[in-house]
């Protein structure tokens, strides 16, 4: 699967944004971020040995002024919980909440079907702008932010 723009635009406009919500507060989603607004996501699993290199980008990138959300692609909430409270990321999750008011990963093989682990995607006014994917892409991501007038 090829993982462009596009690609990533048609897997966006099937979230179902709704059932979105901060792992921290169970505020929703949709409440932080709007269709006209700048945000950052960034895809990421306490698992994933290259997320965990980009750990520092990532954590000083989450604390700007641009709306910054993170997904996990984790399956086991204990070691999720365990890295969380170890690592203490600036970031908050995004996870499904239950109909019973629990929070649940979000499934890579639903609608959310990233292809790569890390990837950040830069979305503005409800279209992805930009992907960055892996360590070396993820890399360039300060720089773009700082050029486009983000950071």
């Amino acid at each position: 699967m090829a993982y462009t723009v596009g690609k990533s635009q048609k897997l966006y406009s099937n979230w179902d944004i709704d059932k979105l919500y901060f792992v921290d507060d169970k505020k929703p989603f949709n409440s932080v971020v709007s269709s006209e607004s700048t945000f950052i996501v960034y895809f990421w699993a306490s698992w994933c040995p290259h997320c965990e290199n980009i750990y520092p980008i990532m954590n000083s990138l989450s604390s700007l002024n641009v709306p910054f959300v993170a997904m996990t692609f984790d399956t086991e909430m204990e070691k999720y919980k365990d890295y969380v409270s170890t690592k203490k990321p600036l970031w908050s999750d995004i996870m499904f909440l239950s109909s019973e008011g629990d929070i649940e990963f979000v499934s890579r093989k639903e609608a959310y079907a990233i292809p790569s682990i890390p990837s950040v995607w830069i979305i503005k006014n409800g279209k992805v702008q930009k992907i960055f994917k892996g360590e070396k892409g993820i890399a360039k991501l300060p720089a773009y932010l700082k050029k486009a007038s983000l950071l």
